[in-house]
């Protein structure tokens, strides 16, 4: 479908939906590779599925429930994101008679295996409440952009993107470090 107008100008193209790409055998992509994107408001529950890639989805409005093998049942509150692991049964979606709005990445490659033995992805804590979901709504969003374009590097890029998503949610997680504060009592408590 062409989008142009008369006078040569490019009218703007709709972003899609869902995008899929088959991951290249190069050796970056076999490192980490994002191999779909996409958004949806949801009306159902997912239950009783298994993924033979890894998953993140970012639950941006709405409430529901998560239930995994490794992490257990889990209550899902907008702002929150959740990874989901290939091989392991998992269920979620929205509360009965709700509905919540999701951005979903699929992804694979062997850098995960390192992102896991150093804290960034546990089966057993799949589930991370935000305070906001607007840095995290706009990098699944890039993420899909990316691999929706036809350019030699997208892979790359969406693949760079999706690990600064994981460390982000790392980062979310981390409790600040114990230190001296700045005021007069507290450097004086802490002496």
């Amino acid at each position: 479908m062409d989008f142009s107008r008369n006078d040569d100008v490019s009218m703007p193209r709709a972003k899609p939906l869902a995008v899929f790409r088959t991951p290249a055998s190069d050796p970056l992509s076999r490192a980490l590779a994002c191999t779909g994107a996409g958004t949806q408001h949801v009306l159902t529950r997912i239950e009783d599925r298994r993924l033979g890639c890894h998953a993140a989805v970012l639950v941006d409005s709405g409430a529901g429930w998560l239930a995994t093998e490794a992490g257990g049942r889990l209550r899902i509150e907008a702002p929150s994101l959740f990874f989901l692991f290939p091989g392991e049964r998992h269920g979620y979606g929205p509360d009965p008679g709700s509905s919540w709005h999701e951005h979903w990445l699929l992804f694979e490659g062997r850098l995960i295996e390192d992102l896991s033995a150093s804290g960034f992805l546990d089966r057993r804590r799949p589930a991370i409440a935000l305070s906001d979901a607007a840095p995290f709504s706009a990098r699944f969003r890039r993420i899909r952009g990316e691999l929706a374009e036809l350019h030699p590097s997208y892979a790359a890029a969406a693949a760079a993107l999706l690990h600064e998503l994981i460390v982000a949610c790392g980062r979310a997680t981390e409790r600040p470090a114990a230190g001296i504060g700045s005021s007069p009592e507290e450097i004086a408590a802490a002496i």
